[in-house]
């Protein structure tokens, strides 16, 4: 989701340097974007104010995941919520990784992107909502959406196989993509 949004400014200043994009989760920011409520980022506060259980973010399965991944594979849930404990941000990280969210916004920008552009999105992201990847398709010209479907935010840890599949049948269409205009 971060990277999608740093991408997307590489994309917009430097076209030359991008010849295919691929935005996965992400948002273009700014006014018009989805973002997840002010009781949603209460219960997040709250929830990560009480930290880890087990060496897990019992807490961040719920912004990650889609509940019926979490239901159906508990194991691999918790398995990979475990190694998301082992990689934590330091708060610095994470005030950081807040702001420069806050402030992205490329929505009256995103017509200048050249390149290709995939925009993937699980289809219950309670993370980014998925209104945000209908806005960056319509506002790139000629890019293509793809939901994957029942999965979260962690689309590709859902749903391995199908988010592969989306996004090497988008790469073999596109066979060989030319560098964009300086």
């Amino acid at each position: 989701s971060m990277g999608g949004m740093i991408a997307q400014e590489l994309a917009i200043r430097f076209p030359e340097r991008v010849r295919g994009l691929v935005l996965g989760g992400t948002t273009p920011g700014g006014p018009r974007a989805a973002r997840p409520t002010l009781r949603e980022l209460r219960a997040l506060g709250s929830a990560a104010a009480g930290g880890w259980r087990d060496g897990e973010r019992s807490w961040l399965g719920e912004w990650v995941f889609s509940e019926a991944f979490r239901r159906e594979q508990p194991e691999r849930a918790r398995e990979l919520l475990r190694r998301f404990g082992r990689h934590r941000a330091t708060p610095q990280g994470v005030w950081a990784h807040w702001w420069a969210s806050v402030y992205h916004d490329t929505t009256a920008r995103l017509p200048c992107i050249q390149a290709p552009t995939l925009v993937m999105h699980g289809e219950h992201d309670a993370m980014a909502p998925i209104s945000n990847a209908r806005l960056l398709a319509a506002k790139i010209s000629g890019a293509e959406l793809c939901i994957v479907p029942g999965a979260g935010h962690a689309y590709m840890l859902e749903r391995p196989r199908e988010s592969f599949e989306l996004l090497t049948g988008w790469l073999d269409r596109r066979g060989p993509i030319a560098p964009g205009a300086p």
